[in-house]
């Protein structure tokens, strides 16, 4: 039996509570749909959509529980990764290019052949792409300008930065620890999943794998 804190007896719970905890965007939300079938906690991939615990039964002696995102500090993880991955919200963004450049210097094909983006007419062919470049002409193919004509490059990061986090256009992805770029090749992933960039495996110790 369970004991109070005051010595007296107390009656046990004639259920378990299972508790979904981790960093926010790991889908706690949608694992709890999965399990239930149906759509009975709202999810979304802005960080820190859960507010508060909710719990629901999914049988007389089983009730599941849904928490907001846990948010520790980490020392050993870039903040690059952490906007990418979903844990920094991308709306408190300051500046998308150095987060853009982190991307753009791990993915392959180049960011600028996935999007399909063009130089400006002023620029030369010559000059390599900078995250700055590459704002400037998705915000001139997505038509963001301002009323005198300038495109909007700090909306057209924040919108390329949404894409790398939803996995539209470019997906993502680690290989295995130890594990050679070619193996990839090896357990027959098809070519047009290998569009993406292949960004640094991070252990706990820190550092790049």
């Amino acid at each position: 039996s369970i004991v109070r804190e005051d010595g007296r007896p107390r009656k046990e719970n004639p259920f378990i509570t299972v508790c979904l905890v981790g960093d926010p965007n790991m889908g706690k939300s949608s694992l709890m749909n999965s399990i239930f079938g149906r759509k009975i906690v709202s999810s979304s991939s802005t960080p820190g959509h859960t507010k508060h615990i909710q719990t629901y039964f999914l049988s007389k002696q089983v009730c599941m529980c849904d928490a907001p995102g846990i948010v520790c500090p980490r020392t050993n993880i870039p903040r690059e990764l952490q906007v990418i991955f979903g844990t920094f919200r991308i709306a408190q963004v300051r500046e998308p290019y150095s987060i853009l450049r982190y991307a753009a210097d791990r993915c392959s094909p180049p960011l600028e052949t996935v999007y399909g983006l063009e130089r400006h007419r002023d620029e030369d062919d010559i000059d390599p792409w900078s995250p700055y470049s590459l704002c400037e002409a998705f915000a001139r193919q997505k038509s963001f300008l301002t009323k005198g004509g300038r495109p909007e490059t700090h909306r057209a990061g924040l919108m390329l930065l949404k894409d790398l986090l939803n996995g539209h256009k470019v997906v993502l992805s680690f290989l295995p620890p130890d594990a050679a770029p070619p193996a990839i090749q090896e357990v027959g992933i098809p070519d047009r999943h290998l569009q993406l960039p292949l960004l640094p495996v991070w252990s706990p110790g820190g550092g790049e794998t």
